[in-house]
């Protein structure tokens, strides 16, 4: 069974993990921040939203109408990375023999952006990275065969990884460089054909982004600008993240070695390298690094598409051809790796008193919901607070009230919730001075969930209105 469905088997497995077995120990409101947000737009769907395209929300909606939070969490999570491990294969099956395509799918697969936090937290990361690979699979397959059908294929997976994320834009700059290095006049009536297409399935994303006065990409320009520091500092950061992320490839390495030891894989410099997989796989990974060398550090997340397709590179690159493949023992390593990281990832998260991402659910919001029953006051209709926290109050919330961002540039004369973690009495006066009138507050301990022993958090709960 190993011999005949290796791929199909690692997969399974990987689900039966993360999928089963957090379903399992974990609260059915046990979401992260991004989860959350995307439910919140998902109620008002739409083309772009003031952080990101919508796709995100908008694939997520139907799953959220149809089963608890979490079981929606994990449905859409596994689907994603099952499709995008699917593509990666497609890809690699171009270029390798099958044993080597599923190799490498398997060691590609074997990434902690797939483990832990990063495969229970949806968010515009996970909704780009099957687009992402199909992207890069059309791509190689329009340049090998010049079908019409390809790039019509290539133009729908790029245009809707617009929809997903902007961060797509990095492989097209270097689909783009391959492209003009290996021109042919062959492939112009096609790529006009392509063109068009991705143009006019962007047009309903551009009148979105215009009618949201470009917030958007007003977004994504003061996101990568955060990290602004001394171009020492930007350098010191760029070294050692890029040390640090290479303990993502880790296992690729480990694999690798020992398959030269015993003889099954071997050096092999006469072997033809398809630079492709080079360009689409390894160049976005480099650009990113490039980048923090400029703005300073970048949020991590956003490598996860990035380094999808690294580990075929790597291997292009060090010119390794495989004799013999032991996937019985391959996926064993690989699903025992995720079951080790599976049971320390939850046992520090259960056995600690910290509030992860994970641990908030709708704690905050039922403790809010009797904040407002226990006063009698009518049930509001805006809520705000510290990002974490908020996110969750229209989720679970009986009300399910409108989300506001940024408080201070509410134009509403309505009543909001507000909640902020500690007891912070500074606050109170902080929205007097800003020509708010505090109607009713209290600051009350909430549980997190998730907890072998949960411990109390003190949270401040405020009913305020403009002046």
């Amino acid at each position: 069974m190993f011999k005949k469905h290796p791929l199909f088997i690692f997969i399974s497995l990987y689900l039966v993990i993360w999928g089963g077995l957090t379903l399992l120990i974990h609260s059915q409101t046990s979401i992260s921040p991004d989860t959350a947000e995307n439910i919140i737009w998902g109620m008002n769907p739409s083309f772009m939203h003031d952080k990101h395209p919508g796709l995100g929300a908008f694939a997520l909606a139907p799953f959220v109408y149809l089963f608890p939070p979490l079981l929606a969490n994990i449905i859409i999570e596994s689907i994603l990375i099952t499709i995008s491990w699917v593509f990666i294969y497609k890809l690699l099956k171009i270029y390798f023999q099958k044993n080597e395509a599923i190799l490498l799918t398997i060691l590609s697969a074997l990434s902690f952006f797939y483990m832990g936090e990063f495969f229970l937290q949806y968010n515009q990361n996970t909704i780009l990275l099957p687009f992402w690979c199909a992207s890069a699979y059309y791509f190689a397959k329009a340049l090998e065969t010049n079908s019409k059908k390809n790039w019509i294929l290539l133009a729908i997976a790029s245009a809707f990884g617009i929809y997903a994320k902007f961060q797509i834009g990095l492989l097209f700059l270097c689909m783009l460089g391959y492209l003009i290095l290996n021109f042919d006049k062959k492939y112009i009536k096609n790529i006009v054909l392509s063109l068009v297409i991705f143009v006019v399935i962007l047009i309903p994303g551009a009148i979105s982004l215009h009618e949201m006065d470009f917030s958007t990409l007003t977004y994504v320009f003061d996101r990568s600008n955060e990290a602004s520091n001394p171009i020492l500092r930007n350098i010191a950061f760029s070294v050692f993240d890029i040390l640090f992320q290479s303990l993502n490839f880790a296992i690729f390495f480990i694999t690798i070695a020992c398959m030269l030891i015993k003889k099954s894989a071997t050096i092999d410099k006469k072997q033809t390298k398809p630079t492709i997989i080079i360009f689409i796989g390894l160049l976005p990974y480099m650009i990113f690094f490039i980048l923090e060398l400029i703005k300073g550090r970048l949020p991590t997340e956003w490598l996860m598409a990035t380094s999808a397709l690294v580990v075929p590179s790597l291997y292009i690159l060090f010119n390794i051809k495989i004799v013999s493949v032991n996937f019985k023992k391959l996926i064993l390593f690989g699903i025992l790796i995720n079951l080790i990281y599976f049971i320390s990832f939850n046992l520090k998260n259960f056995s600690n008193n910290i509030i992860e991402h994970n641990n908030i659910g709708d704690s905050v919001a039922l403790v809010a919901d009797k904040f407002i029953k226990d006063n009698h006051l009518t049930k509001p209709n805006f809520v705000s607070s510290n990002w974490k926290y908020s996110l969750y109050l229209p989720v679970f919330m009986k009300n399910k009230p409108t989300y506001i961002r940024y408080l201070d540039e509410s134009n509403t004369t309505e009543p909001i919730l507000v909640v902020y973690p500690y007891c912070n009495v500074n606050l109170k006066q902080e929205f007097i001075k800003n020509n708010y009138i505090v109607k009713t507050d209290v600051c009350t301990n909430v549980y997190p969930i998730d907890k072998f022993n949960p411990k109390p958090h003190p949270f401040s709960f405020y009913l305020i209105q403009k002046n």
